[in-house]
């Protein structure tokens, strides 16, 4: 008799674990269904932004520059970009074990 007390309130136990456990999880599913729409959103927004930003940049430059035009030493860099490259590469060439 005592016997069927104990499993009975045992078995109510685990019933009651079982539900907090069932709304934890749908808990959980809600906020992270939540935070994956919202980093949608960011996404979103960021390849936006980067279009924009193409968009306003114009068409690439070195898309116009053939093989020709390269191997004859002509360069997508600005003048500035140009000057910083050359800077770049003298240093390399003053050190030792530079690139050669």
């Amino acid at each position: 008799m005592f016997d069927n007390l104990k499993l009975r309130k045992r078995v109510l136990e685990v019933e009651e674990d079982c539900g907090a456990l069932k709304r934890q999880f749908a808990s959980l599913q809600t906020e992270w269904l939540d935070t994956l729409d919202r980093l949608k959103s960011m996404m979103g927004r960021i390849v936006k932004d980067r279009a924009r930003a193409e968009a306003a940049r114009g068409p690439s430059p070195e898309a116009n520059l053939s093989d020709e035009d390269i191997a004859a030493g002509a360069s997508s860099l600005s003048p500035q970009q140009n000057a910083i490259n050359q800077r770049i590469l003298a240093r390399r060439n003053r050190m030792p074990g530079g690139t050669q």
